[in-house]
């Protein structure tokens, strides 16, 4: 399960470090450092207009690689590898409290 947790954590770091890298691209080629596309613009594209309403003006007016960051974050921690003790009595005790 933490294996799951873990590659979809990747996959969301990975979504926004995408997304950053567009952004710079776009900044470094004439663009403005401005989005282009924002959570708002996502839900209408999915669910229709007036979908995103319902959204917080912060969320919705952030960049998507924000959220990304942010759920991708989450499910590395909860993904996260726990190391063992090598020592035996050490996991006995934790075991028994």
């Amino acid at each position: 399960m933490r294996l799951i947790l873990w590659a979809i954590g990747c996959l969301f770091a990975a979504i926004a470090a995408v997304q950053l890298i567009i952004e710079g691209m776009l900044a470094a080629f004439g663009g403005s450092w401005t989005r282009l596309l924002s959570v708002g613009d996502v839900f209408e594209q999915i669910g229709g207009p007036g979908t995103g309403a319902w959204l917080p003006s912060l969320v919705t007016d952030a960049p998507p690689w924000i959220p990304a960051i942010v759920v991708g974050a989450a499910f590395l921690y909860w993904g996260r590898f726990k190391r063992q003790s090598s020592r035996p009595y050490e996991r006995a005790s934790r075991r028994t409290g």
